[in-house]
């Protein structure tokens, strides 16, 4: 579901699980467009009624995000010509999102684990922002410019 917010000068772009979850938002503010995939991280915490009025097409989110993303974009071609699955990389907890845990892995590059397989290997009083963790390359999310990573344990 993809839905629309106006308030005061930004308009709240919003792609909604059937739950009301947020997955991906955009804010556009003026001319500029937000991503919530990197660098500002900016997803809603809060669950969303889906309101039919307020709909968009599926393609008008997907051509706002692609938009949004297009700064990231040579860096993220880079990134995954030179990554291999299995390379133990580590980095810092940036965001945790309904998605899973969000990690810095430096120079632009982000990488995406799953919060449920960390916590079995880590204590879950450490699974937070500004941790460090590891884990190895798993494969990539193109839609979200993410790394995707295994077997991480917070260090």
């Amino acid at each position: 579901m993809k839905q629309e917010w106006y308030e005061g000068e930004k308009t709240y772009y919003f792609e909604l699980d059937t739950e009301g979850t947020v997955m991906r938002q955009i804010i556009k503010q003026r001319d500029h467009l937000f991503a919530s995939n990197r660098p500002n991280f900016c997803l809603s915490e809060t669950t969303i009624e889906f309101e039919p009025y307020l709909s968009i097409q599926c393609t008008e989110f997907d051509e706002a995000w692609t938009k949004a993303n297009v700064p990231f974009m040579n860096d993220w071609l880079e990134t995954i010509k030179s990554i291999k699955d299995d390379t133990e990389v580590e980095g810092y907890i940036e965001v945790i999102y309904p998605q899973g845990i969000i990690i810095n892995l430096g120079n632009g590059k982000y990488g995406i684990t799953d919060y449920e397989e960390c916590k079995r290997v880590s204590d879950s009083s450490n699974i937070y922002t500004g941790n460090r963790i590891k884990g190895k390359i798993s494969g990539i999310d193109n839609i979200n410019l993410w790394v995707i990573l295994k077997e991480t344990k917070v260090i």
